[in-house]
């Protein structure tokens, strides 16, 4: 393949051992390789991009990641699509399963980026840092160390990384990958055996994150006023922090980790403390539409909002005030 190509390919090749048998830790050696080779030929102002071997970069993969780098990322993560043709192959229960959850997923990311807005990484925009899809910076890949050396994980902390080293991450709907469906997977646990699971029983649970309606909307409403709180210096004073009911221990520790580090960091040590923004109850297909449904109705009333993090504020006293206040927007 390379020798029709009219880009420059080199290939580098491991072994298991250097690799220590590890998707990430091969990922990372890659990435350091391509990073040095990039200041060796002095262009500081290189990028590095990253796919995976099952998966297949759109046609405008390069144009559409230089785009979103010119318009002022740091770190771009693009959007991972299922393969048409295996998708198709699985069955109309797991495809209709598929759409659900896709749908689901496009719901959940508007109401985060309504009520947790980030003017870097506007809506349209998607949740996921994976390695199917990665683009950085020579200079910020530098700035934060490098792939951080982790067997899995690797991609999600890289992004973490950035941000806390104050850099921009643009989650791009237009930077496109398409992945294998494949039910047998080589990584114990990974994506291929979730979507075997699902295949053979299709009311098996959803990912984590899909949850009620009511618990989606208070985690981004939370995470929203925090992060505005922590913008203007007002997080000890912020009465939806003080809500959470923390014991002084944890609410200290949670501040100090706040004024050494960066808001995403607290905000997930803040996740891990506090039970109720856990993820606990992940929805099942058959929910799905219910669901789809109330916060379709929640989101059409966001978008005519001028200031929808407050204009949402009444709702959220409470899961039966939330639904009654979801139903008077029908009448």
């Amino acid at each position: 393949m390379a020798a029709n190509m009219s880009l420059h390919v080199d290939v580098l090749e491991a072994s298991s051992t250097d690799l220590c048998s590890a998707a990430g830790l091969a990922r990372k050696i890659a990435m350091d390789r391509a990073a040095d080779r990039l200041e060796r030929e002095g262009l500081t102002n290189g990028m590095i991009l990253t796919t995976d071997a099952d998966s297949v970069v759109a046609p405008t993969w390069l144009a559409t990641t230089w785009r979103e780098f010119a318009l002022g990322a740091d770190c771009v993560a693009g959007y991972i699509d299922a393969n048409p043709g295996e998708f198709s192959g699985l069955g109309m229960d797991f495809r209709h399963r598929g759409f659900l959850e896709e749908h689901y997923h496009a719901v959940v990311a508007e109401i985060f980026a309504l009520l947790d807005p980030r003017p870097h990484d506007p809506w349209p925009n998607h949740q996921v840092s994976s390695g199917a899809s990665l683009a950085i910076t020579l200079q910020m890949y530098r700035m934060i160390g490098g792939l951080p050396s982790r067997p899995t994980g690797e991609d999600s902390a890289l992004a973490l990384a950035v941000e806390c080293a104050g850099g921009k991450v643009r989650h791009s709907m237009d930077v496109c990958v398409s992945t294998s469906c494949r039910l047998d997977g080589r990584a114990a646990g990974g994506a291929a055996d979730a979507m075997k699971l699902r295949h053979a029983v299709v009311d098996t649970q959803c990912d984590d994150e899909l949850e009620s309606a009511f618990t989606i909307t208070r985690k981004a409403w939370i995470k929203g006023h925090l992060r505005r709180a922590s913008e203007i210096g007002f997080m000890e004073e912020s009465a939806i922090l003080r809500g959470l009911d923390l014991p002084s221990g944890e609410m200290a520790a949670l501040l100090r980790t706040l004024q050494q580090g960066c808001f995403e960091i607290f905000w997930q040590q803040l996740c891990a403390v506090n039970s109720s923004l856990q993820y606990r109850n992940p929805l099942r297909p058959s929910m799905l539409p219910a669901e789809i449904a109330r916060a379709e109705a929640l989101l059409q009333f966001l978008r005519a909002q001028p200031y929808p993090l407050e204009a949402i504020d009444f709702f959220m006293e409470d899961g039966v005030t939330f639904e009654a206040r979801l139903h008077s927007l029908h009448e």
